[in-house]
């Protein structure tokens, strides 16, 4: 099996396999991990479910946490065009409570923001998939490589790729004629059921690929995994409903208001000499903790203020 967690250890910037730019799906972005030095060490897509929150990988945030200093998206269709007011910081994520990072099942993740995003939200599609879809296309949207041996910067592109089976978790496409797929980058994205019409939704989350040119796409199904957003608080949009509003209060994206914490991870050091380093800008040293919001693992970034600053 070869995931897409390999974009996480790319050194550069990781788009569809014999796909096109696009500007349509503006509700896909493009989110960056960044280490405590401020330097990009991973790279993923992800799609906005609600004004504040993202939807995307487990496996694009799992991991040593502690090597995570800020998660960043950007909804600019081309990576050398996002100029720095167009990257937005998350606040907090999690991931989904039966995520298994060796055969990659329940690979969801949420992440969340304290502010509006610059990009619609998307809506989820109901129906399960059923036999009459094997055949149909869907549409892979992301930001990853165009080639498994290329070198190129994250651009957005789409490519409609079969469906070639499905089973309680996974929605596989495979292209045999086109070799149409997705690659490295492209972990995380939506995966879209398009209605006649032209409309779309998404049913599902890219996961892994067998290989990039030549393989195809196992992504997980959103319609057995609704729950996992409800209990994140996030009040998602099913296609033909109306968006939502978000929830006034937010709490418990709020480490201070949880208890117990599992544990607290300080990305400047573990000591006052470190608030000086990269962590620690402006006096202030940024930590990510682990809490437990109704029985659920969460990380938060946080700040406190270094000793003697």
């Amino acid at each position: 099996m070869l995931t897409l967690l390999a974009l996480a250890l790319a050194d550069a910037p990781p788009p569809v396999v014999n796909g096109y730019e696009t500007t349509n799906y503006p509700e896909a972005g493009l989110i960056l991990l960044r280490d405590r030095s401020g330097n990009v060490f991973g790279y993923c897509t992800a799609t906005a479910v609600h004004a504040r929150s993202l939807l995307t990988a487990a496996h694009c945030l799992d991991g040593d946490v502690t090597a995570i200093g800020s998660v960043q998206v950007t909804f600019e269709r081309d990576y050398a065009e996002a100029r720095r007011g167009d990257w937005t910081e998350a606040t907090a994520w999690a991931l989904h409570p039966d995520f298994d990072a060796t055969t990659l099942t329940d690979d969801l993740a949420v992440i969340h923001f304290d502010e509006d995003l610059a990009a619609p939200v998307m809506q989820l599609a109901q129906a399960a998939p059923s036999e009459r879809d094997v055949g149909q296309n869907f549409r892979l949207v992301g930001y990853g490589l165009t080639s498994g041996d290329a070198e190129t910067d994250p651009v957005r592109r789409a490519a409609d790729v079969p469906m070639s089976d499905f089973t309680d978790n996974w929605l596989w496409l495979l292209d045999k004629r086109d070799h149409r797929n997705a690659c490295f980058g492209d972990s995380g994205g939506p995966v879209l059921r398009v209605y006649d019409d032209g409309s779309y939704a998404q049913a599902s989350v890219t996961s892994w690929i067998t290989t990039c040119d030549d393989g195809g796409t196992a992504s997980t199904r959103l319609d057995n995994a609704l729950a996992f957003l409800a209990d994140e608080g996030i009040p998602y949009t099913l296609y033909g409903d109306a968006p939502p509003s978000y929830p006034a209060a937010d709490e418990d994206l709020d480490p201070e208001d949880d208890d117990p914490y599992v544990d607290t991870y300080g990305l400047g050091g573990d000591d006052e000499a470190s608030c000086g380093h990269a962590g620690g800008v402006g006096g202030w040293l940024a930590t990510i903790a682990a809490v437990s919001v109704g029985g659920r693992r969460r990380w938060a970034l946080r700040a406190a203020r270094c000793t003697g600053r």
